[in-house]
């Protein structure tokens, strides 16, 4: 059709078929996780994912604040990464009214 570009497309694409193998997995996971990050990170869209901070296991406080802070650096990464794709494909003249 030609109404987004081929990295779009390819985007696309891959987010629905992560969210159809994960609808059927039956799992819980965690954004952080092997079976997330791997496909995000294949993303276009996703200019690149924050690296994983040297955990400290010694203390249980710090270690827990840093695989939150973690966590949520890898979650707003993604939601701001697919708020910018959407935005992109919605701004195409054949999705406007």
């Amino acid at each position: 059709m030609g109404v987004i570009n081929r990295q779009e497309y390819e985007d696309a694409e891959l987010l629905m078929a992560l969210r159809e193998e994960l609808n059927h997995d039956g799992n819980e996971y965690a954004f952080t996780d092997d079976e997330i990050l791997g496909p995000f990170g294949e993303l276009h869209c996703v200019a690149a994912l924050p690296p994983p901070p040297q955990f400290e296991p010694a203390d249980s406080s710090l270690y827990a604040m840093q695989i939150q802070r973690y966590q949520q650096a890898v979650r707003s990464t993604m939601v701001l990464s697919l708020t910018e794709l959407i935005s992109k494909i919605s701004l195409k003249k054949a999705f406007q009214k």
